[in-house]
């Protein structure tokens, strides 16, 4: 893939991808959203990051002292076929110490990763509020290929909220940055920069140096 198809593709996803925030609110408010990104793994496996938005007004909470107090956690479940392959679960908290610092459309961003094979997968997560018991639902089918270990290659591209150089290691950390994932992607007049991360595989079969800006 040369510079200027390189570039192409990425003006066209992106034309595709922004689309009104004022609608994405309308027809996504409270609700989880969820997106996915595939990494070349080692041998033939593949690295996949799942990446979730929650709301955070959709939580009940729980006065505790001085704070306000959410609790929640995260299931996910990977499928291949009608076989569970793969599953994780975790335990989120979030914590204000006024109701009011809980605005409209804030939303709490996690992720989680597998190493898989390549074939056709279903996803689920379920998302429980630990103070009320009430749970979201969001299922999608994922297409994971094997990346190629002779000739040139590109990732996924993980649509950002944010991409920055950072030496601290959590789990939105990519080989000296923090990239802040935006499963909804969508953008508008609150989200007005399109950041973006990629990662290309080979690049010194080309003749040519070709470059994946981060954002």
């Amino acid at each position: 893939m040369n510079r200027i198809l390189y570039k192409g593709f990425i003006l066209l996803f992106c034309l595709i991808t922004v689309v009104s925030y004022g609608q994405f609110k309308k027809n996504t408010e409270k609700q989880v959203q969820m997106d996915y990104a595939a990494f070349q793994a080692k041998e033939d496996w593949t690295y996949l990051e799942m990446y979730f938005t929650i709301p955070r007004d959709a939580l009940k909470r729980t006065s505790e002292g001085n704070l306000f107090r959410a609790e929640y956690t995260t299931a996910v479940y990977l499928y291949a076929g009608d076989s569970l392959a793969m599953e994780k679960s975790w335990k989120d908290v979030d914590s204000v110490q006024s109701m009011e610092d809980i605005k409209k459309g804030q939303s709490l961003t996690n992720q989680t990763s597998f190493f898989i094979k390549e074939g056709h997968y279903k996803v689920k997560a379920v998302i429980t509020d630990l103070n009320d018991q009430s749970k979201q639902t969001v299922e999608r089918t994922v297409d994971i290929r094997q990346f190629s270990r002779s000739e040139l290659d590109i990732s996924d591209l993980e649509l950002a909220l944010q991409v920055r150089p950072d030496t601290v290691q959590t789990r939105f950390y990519k080989n000296g940055y923090t990239v802040i994932p935006n499963p909804p992607a969508l953008y508008g007049l609150e989200i007005p920069v399109l950041n973006y991360y990629c990662e290309i595989y080979l690049i010194t079969t080309l003749k040519g140096k070709l470059k994946c800006k981060m954002h």
